[in-house]
Parts: C-alpha cells; sequence; structure tokens
C-alpha cells in the first residue's frame, strides 16, 4: 500500500512535466494525424462540387429552393470537413490543456514556496530587529519567578515558534470549551492518527493537519495555507520519521478528567508547533 501511495506521490510530483512530454507528444500526434485526414480533402471537395452542380442543374437561380439546396449542400460540406479533422483537433486541444495544465501546476507551486520563503523571510527580520531571543527568554524566567521549568519553558516556546506554529483555541470547531482534558486527548488522538497515517501511506501534508484540527491564522476563516499545500514529513526521508505537535502529553496521565487543572477556564488555547520535514518533493 506505502509502494503505491509512494508512486501516486511521485506521479503528483512529476506531473508538470509528465503534462508537458504529453501536451507536446498531442500536439506532434494531431498535426500529423490532420496532415493524413487531410488526403480525405480532395474526395471532400469533389463530392460537394457534385452537390453544386446537381442543384444548379435541377433548379434555376430565380427558383425559390435553389438558395436552400445550395445552402444544405455547403453545410453538408461543412459538416463532413468537421468529421474528417475533428479528432485530430481534440487531441491538439487536448494537449494544449495539458500544456496549460502544467503551467498552472508550477506557477501554483512557485507561488507557494514563495509565501513559505516570504513568510520565513519576515520571521527572520523580526528577530533581526527586535529584542534578542536571549533577553526575551531572561525577562520571562524574571516575570515567573515561582514558576516551574516546565512553565518557564511552555512560555518560552510560545516566542520560539516556528512559522507554521498554531493556536488551538474556542475559534476551531473542534475546541471543547468546558474541558482541557478533551481538547488535549483530541490532539493526542489527531497526532496518533497523522502517525499512524505516515507509516501506512509514507507522507503527509500539513494543510492535513490544519484541516483537520481547523486552525487557522489570525484573522483568516481558512485553514489551508499555500506553504502548508506543500511542506509536511516524508517516511524515510531523514527527517524525523514522526509527527509531533509541539505538546507534552503527559499530564494526561498525570490526572483524571475530573481533577484536571483547568486555565482561566481553558480560553488561554493550546499552542501546536509542527515538526515538518520541509518542503515534500523535494524529500521523494
Amino acid at each position: 500500500m506505502k509502494f503505491v501511495n509512494d508512486l501516486k506521490l511521485k506521479a503528483k510530483k512529476n506531473s508538470p512535466e509528465i503534462m508537458l512530454i504529453g501536451g507536446i507528444a498531442g500536439i506532434l500526434v494531431g498535426t500529423v494525424w490532420a496532415c493524413i485526414k487531410s488526403m480525405n480533402v480532395k474526395d471532400i471537395l469533389e463530392n460537394h462540387k457534385k452537390k453544386v452542380e446537381k442543384v444548379k442543374e435541377t433548379y434555376k437561380p430565380e427558383d425559390k429552393p435553389y438558395k436552400k439546396e445550395l445552402t444544405k449542400a455547403y453545410a453538408s460540406t461543412a459538416v463532413e470537413m468537421g468529421k474528417n479533422y475533428i479528432l485530430p483537433a481534440a487531441v491538439e486541444a487536448t494537449s494544449i490543456g495539458l500544456m496549460i495544465g502544467s503551467h498552472n501546476i508550477l506557477y501554483g507551486r512557485n507561488l507557494a514556496l514563495t509565501a513559505a520563503y516570504t513568510t520565513l523571510q519576515d520571521k527572520f527580520k523580526e528577530y533581526k530587529n527586535v529584542v534578542p531571543k536571549e533577553e526575551i527568554h531572561k525577562a520571562i524566567e524574571k516575570k515567573m519567578e515561582g514558576a516551574t521549568e516546565e512553565e518557564k519553558t511552555e512560555a518560552i516556546n510560545k516566542i520560539d515558534g516556528s512559522i507554521y506554529a498554531r493556536k488551538f483555541d474556542y475559534h476551531s470547531r473542534n475546541w471543547t470549551p468546558s474541558s482541557m482534558y478533551y481538547n488535549l486527548l483530541f490532539l493526542k488522538n489527531q497526532q496518533n492518527y497523522f502517525n499512524d497515517l505516515l507509516n501506512s501511506r509514507g507522507h503527509v501534508f500539513l494543510n492535513e493537519i490544519y484541516d483537520a484540527l481547523d486552525v487557522c491564522r489570525d484573522g483568516e476563516s481558512n485553514p489551508h495555507t499555500k506553504a502548508g499545500a506543500i511542506v509536511g514529513w516524508v517516511k524515510g526521508s531523514g527527517g524525523d520519521d514522526y509527527i509531533d505537535f509541539g505538546i507534552d502529553f503527559s499530564c494526561l496521565d498525570k490526572y483524571t478528567i475530573d481533577d484536571f487543572p483547568m486555565d482561566d477556564g481553558g480560553k488561554s488555547g493550546i499552542y501546536l508547533d509542527f515538526n515538518v520535514d520541509g518542503v515534500i518533493y523535494d524529500l521523494i
């Protein structure tokens, strides 16, 4: 099953090249076919000439049926010409469609890569132009005196999130406002599911996870992103070989649903940061 999915993914990766080659081949085939079909044109024109002559022999120009029958003769010839070239024309049209489709796929991927690079560049500029992260870490630790190391680390991780980080909160259709326990359990089950999918299918796109969790960027209603359409995980690509949401689920083993601690009623949300391997098409 994984072998079949790998083949599908590789076919998807190489689809622009396949479509372009198919389009070029189709143009050549259609042109040659049209040339062969042109050999029938002489017979069609001869037949047309006979039809016109028959009309002229049967009717005089001033007769009422003359124009009608002459029109029928020309229409009949036009239909014969159309039938003669319809298959080569269909091949040519399909070939042009393949070439346009190839361009659109490459154009879409380039847009996604540009979006991912721009986001990464903007993030880098933010880190470069504002206070150094080390100073931010010190400020957080000082402000959180008396807090556990786990709480300090969680606060710092919110600052250090990658460009693919998201917040799972009440904006998601999957959020349970009355129980943080259920929210963590849901995320853990989703992480397990996508790891099973990675092991069985061999690859997972980040947008698939965004969509399943229904996590959007601030101010947006669609969880899908251009970058998420090309980045993700590929089994055996040299990455982690597993999907991690960046959450420590050990607390689920320490508490039950009845005594699980709640933070401001569960309104703060849960920060997610995904360990993506990179651009999937570069990893296969």
